[in-house]
């Protein structure tokens, strides 16, 4: 039997409106549930169940990153970028679905390597998306400066190898990979949805731009990749900024004083 990819947005709202359904039948029989962020606390439809949800950020171990060197170095040989030198290299990291937004990242990339040339993106990650970005890629004539790994373990470790990190999502709950990355002092650029501004200071600590917007994003991603010093800041002081995310004692306190109400 083959199955086929689930492309159509007639099928992914039938798949969301389940997926609500189930989430509220599961609440209905739970006595406490936790939102990860402010965004799922205030947009999602919990209805008569507000009152069991509370928000308590999931904290994280820091990755134990690999140098700058060494993770560009993995990364660049595992793709046609190998022997490539003075590139400046953004990121995108998570599955290849419509969520995730590559789509308006290709067209926006599109746009950085016309006045880049020596800009390349990696995508890292699998998804039912593959084949059709792969075919957009070449249509847009950037398929030279895509490189693509579809199964790495660990791929937060390798983080650092990146100048900028692309979060280009339509909606997010909260984003490792934007968090993995400022943990990381890289800069990020991300779209203006769901958690993302949680973790993401605009002009401070990343850069945020509307979602489905490839101009918008372009223009950001520009704006970083021809301002190393400004990378630099935004990386630096997002590592600063997200230390509170490190802290599992406070986050383990939190839900066991949840769950002993």
């Amino acid at each position: 039997m083959i199955l086929r990819p689930i492309t159509s947005s007639k099928q992914i709202l039938i798949i969301l409106f389940v997926f609500k359904v189930l989430s509220l039948l599961t609440l209905s029989f739970s006595h406490k549930a936790i939102a990860v962020s402010k965004s799922v606390m205030n947009t999602r439809p919990f209805g008569f169940f507000r009152n069991k949800i509370t928000q308590i950020y999931l904290a994280i171990q820091e990755p134990k990153y690999k140098e700058k060197d060494k993770a560009r170095e993995v990364l660049l040989s595992k793709t046609q970028f190998a022997k490539e030198k003075d590139i400046i290299l953004l990121g995108i990291i998570g599955e290849l679905t419509k969520n995730k937004g590559h789509t308006t990242l290709f067209r926006a990339f599109k746009e950085v390597y016309e006045l880049q040339p020596n800009a390349r993106l990696i995508c890292i990650g699998n998804g039912n998306m593959l084949s059709t970005l792969h075919v957009l890629a070449r249509e847009l004539k950037i398929d030279k400066a895509v490189g693509w790994i579809h199964n790495l373990n660990d791929a937060a470790i390798f983080m650092k190898a990146f100048d900028i990190v692309i979060t280009s999502s339509y909606t997010e709950a909260l984003g490792y990979a934007p968090l993995d990355a400022g943990l990381a002092s890289v800069a990020r650029v991300a779209t203006n949805v769901g958690g993302l501004p949680e973790i993401i200071n605009d002009g401070v600590t990343g850069l945020l731009v509307p979602k489905e917007n490839p101009h918008a994003l372009a223009s950001a991603i520009i704006k970083c990749v021809k301002n190393k010093d400004l990378r630099e800041k935004l990386g630096n002081q997002a590592q600063e900024d997200l230390q509170s995310f490190t802290d599992l004692k406070k986050m383990r306190a939190q839900i066991y004083e949840l769950y002993g109400e």
